[in-house]
């Protein structure tokens, strides 16, 4: 089903969108691009639907109702390592990395429409870990330069189609707008596919704002998402620095799925390389 809508306060812009949209033409995607629909009913296509980055009302609505991410177990986190057994995941910290409350740092809009992307990406989806390099002073007073946080989040409650293969980097693209929707994971330049020990990760590297305890304005820093889809959640790493430089500089870290073999992610300037520890 296809709705287009016009939103406006200017009666004269909404005739003429109103005629414009009488003649749209549609293009069926049956291979010859030259298949417009004009008649009504249903058409069958060939093509994969595109869903995102907007949530089915009923959907959201469910989500936001039910908030199926609390039933997601929390984990913990001792001597520079977090498990989560339900999830089957083990993440070794960086060395000197102490940890952080999970409380999320931004407060909720008071803007409707933001409100609700807020309600359903919290219910969607649970912070498990939050991180930042250890400091000799009282780390409640002390701003991180440096932050890792892990997130669980169920793509199915977004709506979110997830790439299969390193081939299907469109579908990786299409996932920009998705996490972008949703305000917390910042703006996305790029993106990139790698398969390691049998788990393909998604990497998004762009800039995000970050709002510091007892601070009005927020920083920007620079960031780079590492995601992989794991018992059909999906894992996000958010790695974040006050500079690329600093990014790519960022020490490396370790995870490991259902007892495999590790994986160790460090981060070069160009990109990032997933290497299978020995």
């Amino acid at each position: 089903m296809i709705r287009i809508a016009v939103d406006s306060n200017d009666p004269d812009f909404l005739r003429k969108s109103k005629l414009a949209v009488m003649k749209v033409e549609f293009d069926c995607g049956l291979g010859s691009g030259k298949a417009l629909v004009k008649q009504t009913g249903a058409v069958a296509t060939k093509v994969e639907p595109y869903r995102g980055p907007t949530v089915p009302t009923w959907n959201a609505d469910a989500a936001i109702k039910a908030k199926p991410a609390l039933g997601v177990p929390a984990g913990d986190a001792s001597g520079g390592v977090y498990r989560n057994p339900t999830l089957g995941l083990q993440y070794e910290l960086p060395s000197g990395w102490d940890v952080l409350p999970t409380k999320s740092n931004r407060e909720p809009p008071t803007d409707a429409r933001e409100l609700r992307e807020y309600n359903l990406l919290h219910a969607c989806s649970r912070i498990l870990l939050h991180a930042a390099p250890h400091e000799p002073d009282d780390i409640s007073q002390h701003v991180p330069t440096a932050l890792i946080t892990l997130r669980v989040l169920d793509p199915t409650c977004l709506s979110m189609k997830i790439p299969s293969s390193v081939v299907e980097k469109k579908v990786a693209d299409e996932m920009i707008p998705d996490l972008e929707l949703l305000a917390e994971f910042g703006e996305i330049k790029s993106s990139d596919l790698i398969s390691q020990s049998d788990h393909l990760f998604m990497t998004f590297r762009g800039t995000i704002g970050w709002l510091p305890p007892e601070e009005v304005l927020s920083r920007r820093m620079s960031e780079v998402l590492v995601a992989t889809l794991h018992h059909n959640l999906l894992l996000i790493w958010s790695m974040m620095t006050s500079s690329s430089a600093e990014l790519d500089a960022m020490p490396t870290t370790r995870v490991i799925f259902d007892d495999s073999r590790s994986v160790v992610l460090p981060l070069p300037a160009v990109g990032i390389t997933f290497k299978t520890a020995n």
